[in-house]
């Protein structure tokens, strides 16, 4: 039964060398050694032998994350979808992924100010805006069902 978190643990490392290289191109020893890091966590490694749902939650924020990205600089179809795929099924593995969201959110303020173009950036807000809509109402039934549940 761990052996399914062993698997997401590993997978999370692939994912965090990937991330590593979208946020740093042309500088592979960055992504490196974010894997590297994450590999010998004694956290990352203690939650992979766990029957959890924490190593499949870090392993979809890790790609939401690297979805971000790349729809941030190489924005597509594909990208926006994949983005919602992983992201809504983040947040219904672990709730209290929803702060993911506003991490990728201040990500993609922080990096719009990059753009000079004022027509451009004001679509991408918005394109942006629109995925985040989409993620959460994707999520609004699993909080409807929970948080009447929820004692603490």
């Amino acid at each position: 039964m761990r052996l399914l978190s062993v698997i997401f643990g590993t997978l999370t490392v692939a994912a965090t060398w990937y991330l590593g290289r979208l946020l740093a191109p042309g500088r592979p020893k960055i992504a490196l050694g974010g894997a590297l890091l994450l590999a010998v966590s004694p956290f990352a490694i203690w939650w992979s032998q766990e029957t959890r749902m924490y190593m499949l939650g870090g392993l979809l924020a890790t790609l939401s994350l690297a979805c971000t990205v790349r729809l941030r600089w190489q924005p597509d179809w594909r990208a926006a979808l994949a983005y919602l795929a992983v992201t809504v099924a983040a947040l219904w593995t672990l709730y209290l992924l929803a702060f993911l969201l506003v991490i990728e959110g201040l990500y993609w303020l922080w990096t719009l100010r990059l753009e000079h173009d004022w027509p451009t950036r004001g679509r991408r807000l918005l394109q942006w805006a629109g995925l985040q809509l989409i993620a959460l109402g994707a999520f609004a039934p699993w909080l409807w069902y929970a948080l009447p549940r929820m004692r603490s």
